[in-house]
């Protein structure tokens, strides 16, 4: 009779820990899915970089053919959502759409870096749409409409980060959920706060010395010495690009100036902005200068 208790224990003990690991499994399910629909497109499939303020894909996820959709219920109400890869004139070009609930997609990215992204949230007099369009050159324009006939807003300037700065209020209400939703790794505002930080420091007269003096070094007659300076140079990185481009406006042998613009063209950044490559690029010197 004892073994028969023990044995009718240990089954409803079994069945409470099937039951917790179901339940437990189902939740680690629901929230990995959770986490999944906060990107905007699946990573697998497409990479947003954001190179000098401007959205690019990243080259290796452009694949052509690519294609996904899938339905989603939002409450009681079913989403569709797609991306397709296709050629267009001998261009690919990426087309992601996300329609149904109160939010829609509209999402365009070409190869030679044309953006324009359509979206629109709410309904009614809460509805607002915001319209972003980054031409292959020249500067971004962002429009805000609201449904409830508020004066619209626009916003033009030569790059995301120029509007973070320039109009920061703008830019968190409106741009930055955007590119969170783009890419959630993104730690815009952190970004922007650090590279302010940095922009507001300014390079110390002796670090420019330094910089200077191995600039002249270029110059030099022993090959060695020009070798030592160049790689010295390039260690430096960021840090000596200000003064490098101030030295570009002095009269210079045609092998520095070579060996300098060789410099800053390998300091062009290759992926996402960093606050460093922020700071540099936003100083008033270094947009005279280009």
């Amino acid at each position: 009779m004892l073994h028969q208790h023990s044995d009718q224990r240990a089954a409803s003990w079994l069945c409470v820990c099937i039951m917790l690991f179901v339940c437990a499994t189902a939740a680690s399910a629901q929230q990995l899915e959770h986490k999944h629909e906060s990107r905007l497109i699946p990573s697998h499939l497409v990479r947003f970089e954001l190179v000098l303020g401007r959205l690019q894909l990243s080259p290796e996820y452009f694949r052509i053919g690519a294609a996904h959709e899938r339905a989603i219920l939002s409450g009681d109400r079913e989403r569709v959502r797609s991306i397709s890869v296709s050629v267009m004139r001998g261009k690919p070009t990426l087309q992601f759409q996300d329609r149904g609930g109160d939010e829609t997609w509209n999402v365009t990215f070409k190869s030679d870096h044309l953006v324009d992204i359509l979206f629109s949230s709410g309904t009614g007099a809460e509805r607002q749409i915001l319209t972003y369009h980054q031409p292959v050159e020249g500067p971004i324009s962002v429009k805000v409409e609201y449904g409830d006939g508020r004066t619209t807003q626009q916003v033009q300037s030569r790059s995301l980060w120029h509007i973070a700065f320039n109009e920061p209020e703008f830019f968190e209400t409106h741009l930055q959920p955007m590119l969170m939703r783009l890419d959630p790794s993104w730690d815009v505002a952190r970004i922007t706060a650090e590279a302010r930080g940095l922009l507001n420091k300014p390079v110390h007269p002796s670090e420019a010395a330094a910089v200077r003096a191995l600039v002249e070094k270029l110059d030099s007659s022993t090959g060695s010495e020009r070798y030592a300076a160049n790689v010295e140079l390039e260690r430096l990185g960021l840090a000596a690009e200000l003064p490098m481009r101030e030295c570009l406006k002095a009269e210079l042998s045609h092998q520095q100036r070579l060996a300098i613009e060789k410099l800053l063209a390998a300091m062009q950044p290759v992926g996402n902005d960093t606050p460093m490559r922020l700071a540099v690029w936003m100083s008033p010197d270094a947009s005279s200068s280009k």
